[in-house]
């Protein structure tokens, strides 16, 4: 899992670019009206800054960087990077097929997620920070990059059973949201277990969201 942060942001990045151009006010997305003398491509232009989150577009500018005619040597980094989603795959299926696992279960971040991306976008330098943004995405990296059915159960964390009381309280903080991954093809089985972990969740006195 360690390589899978340079890994994701390497391939994703260029597969979302290419996805998302279709993006462009005239045939999917937001369709406003055009502007008096506004050309087709101010048009665009417009629809695309105005209508995309700052991650969409930080991961287009990303991704078209890579995928650029005259970045020939990213351009091979993109190739190794689909080389090295392949042997994660396989490495993935052996070891849950040799262990016989059925699930894994993860944070969804490192720390404690925003609510919003007003809290990242209004926080201070660090946390602010792209690639602070981009770590957070650790766990979320791997089931993305290999497609691997993966659930996230958003526990409220303002509310939970003090350990030392037993007792219901909003003092009580749960760190983190709790993802959920399985084997390819399982669907169904996942969504099972994460009724069954609801349930667990909720006989703790904690909500899932």
């Amino acid at each position: 899992m360690k390589y899978c942060l340079p890994f994701y942001f390497t391939l994703i990045p260029s597969e979302a670019a290419t996805n998302l151009a279709r993006f462009d006010g005239l045939k999917y997305g937001a369709q406003p009206e055009f502007r008096d003398g506004e050309d087709l491509m101010e048009y665009i232009t417009r629809v695309r800054s105005e209508k995309l989150g700052i991650n969409v577009k930080r991961r287009c500018m990303i991704g078209n960087f890579l995928l650029s005619s005259k970045f020939e040597e990213y351009n091979e980094r993109v190739r190794t990077a689909q080389k090295v989603r392949r042997m994660l795959i396989k490495q993935f299926s052996d070891e849950m097929e040799n262990k016989e696992i059925d699930i894994l279960i993860s944070p969804t971040t490192i720390g404690e997620e925003p609510t919003r991306i007003e809290d990242v976008d209004g926080a201070d330098a660090k946390t602010r920070n792209p690639v602070y943004e981009f770590k957070m995405d650790y766990f979320s990296a791997f089931p993305n990059s290999i497609g691997i059915p993966s659930i996230t159960l958003p526990i409220q964390e303002t509310w939970g059973r003090d350990p030392k009381t037993n007792l219901r309280s909003s003092a009580y903080k749960f760190p983190t949201s709790v993802k959920i991954h399985s084997y390819f093809g399982e669907d169904y089985h996942l969504l099972r277990v994460a009724k069954e972990m609801e349930k667990m969740i909720h006989e703790e006195g904690m909500d899932v969201l």
